[in-house]
């Protein structure tokens, strides 16, 4: 089972002359664990905080998910909308996919989180064989109001 990566923010205020700036609207990626069909579903990748802009969601496929059943998926989304990111069969395929690309895509303008969340992966649980890593590229502080918000 891979671990929980939990996003963190910069501190609200850092001294020196531009840094907390720098620091706010900055990008940031975090790198899951690799996940595969042993571990338990859904698979929590991320816990990410409320305010945080997702720019980007992407699914590094490394072994491709096989599935006697109707068909192989892979899924990633959050607690409460599981394919909110990703929502493809061809996720299941070797290969990288983006929340921004046409195979599987879903939000290809980014994502403000209003809640903090679990992003997830699932696949079918009649899958065989498969795994793969995830990363995720966001900004910690998601609107221009960050010294109002917890």
């Amino acid at each position: 089972m891979p671990t929980i990566r939990d996003l963190s923010k910069p501190p609200k205020i850092a001294p020196g002359m531009g840094v907390t700036e720098s620091l706010h609207n900055a990008l940031y990626m975090a790198e899951s664990d690799t996940f595969s069909i042993s571990d338990t579903l859904p698979c929590i990748l991320f816990h990410v905080p409320v305010n945080t802009y997702i720019y980007d969601f992407m699914v590094d496929t490394q072994t491709a998910f096989a599935d006697s059943g109707s068909g192989a998926t892979l899924i990633a989304g959050y607690n409460g909308d599981s394919d909110a990111f990703i929502s493809s069969t061809t996720a299941a395929a070797v290969g990288n996919r983006s929340m921004h690309g046409a195979a599987g895509g879903v939000k290809g303008g980014g994502y403000l989180t209003t809640g903090a969340m679990d992003i997830e992966v699932s696949w079918a649980t009649t899958c065989s064989v498969g795994g793969g890593q995830a990363r995720i590229v966001f900004k910690s502080f998601g609107d221009e109001n960050f010294l109002n918000n917890p």
